[in-house]
């Protein structure tokens, strides 16, 4: 087990690739943060902006790795609307509820598309 965690959540791949190089570079463990939502097709874009803009929180399914385990755990996030996504919101609430080692950090990445 390593002592980085990299927590992520991607829609379209983005933010997948990012984390997985990531990990990659800091041998670290992955866990993807699913989303109970359907946010798929145009709709599921129209959902992302508004749970986003409305500050709203996902329904996520529960993590496997024990974050109390690691003393870095990475967050990694598209960016909605200029801000966190909803599954990534959730899944910080988890993360900062998490007992951590003395010595822990944690670290918000957000991905960008570049234009």
């Amino acid at each position: 087990m390593s002592r980085v965690l990299i927590v992520y959540f991607s829609r379209t791949g983005a933010t997948r690739r990012v984390a997985a190089a990531l990990a990659t570079t800091l041998h670290a463990d992955v866990e993807e943060i699913i989303d109970r939502s359907d946010r798929s097709g145009t709709l599921g874009t129209l959902r992302c902006v508004l749970d986003s803009v409305m500050g709203r929180s996902a329904s996520i399914e529960p993590m496997r790795h024990d974050l109390s385990a690691h003393h870095m755990v990475v967050i990694g996030t598209p960016v909605w609307a200029g801000r966190v996504s909803a599954p990534v919101r959730a899944g910080a609430r988890v993360a900062r509820d998490a007992p951590a080692p003395a010595a822990a950090r944690r670290i918000f990445l957000h991905a960008r598309r570049s234009r």
